[in-house]
């Protein structure tokens, strides 16, 4: 996304429309939550800074050729819209891996699911 396309002061309408198109849980991201949000993105170095971590995909496919498969056991958290994106990655990406999907639930799983993503971890942690 072109820096200039979400302009200083204007983020909460993008920040909006991918709220409303990615989470399942409305309620997943409150008020205050969006507030976070806007406090931090409604500056233009603040948009530039995040849009910069995506403008680096492409060198991060060409660096991955010289990667190794990771050796660590590996926890993999989709919901089920991106589950077999996730899984199909793990499996070529990592030696042991298991997976788990979170139903009903959009892109923001901490944020829609937060109980049940943090008794994930803490299992696969024990």
């Amino acid at each position: 996304m072109p820096n200039s396309f979400v302009q200083e002061g204007r983020f909460g309408l993008l920040l909006d429309h991918l709220f409303e198109k990615l989470l399942i849980n409305k309620n997943g991201i409150s008020d205050f939550d969006r507030s976070v949000y806007l406090q931090h993105y409604n500056h233009k170095e603040n948009i530039r800074a995040a849009n910069a971590w995506y403008q680096t995909f492409g060198e991060d496919i060409a660096h991955k050729k010289d990667y190794t498969k990771i050796k660590n056991p590996t926890k993999g958290i989709a919901s089920s819209a991106n589950f077999k994106i996730l899984d199909s990655f793990l499996s070529n990406n990592v030696d042991e891996h298991e997976m788990t999907e979170i139903t009903e639930c959009g892109h923001f799983l901490q944020e829609e699911k937060p109980e049940q993503i943090a008794r994930e971890i803490s299992d696969f942690l024990k």
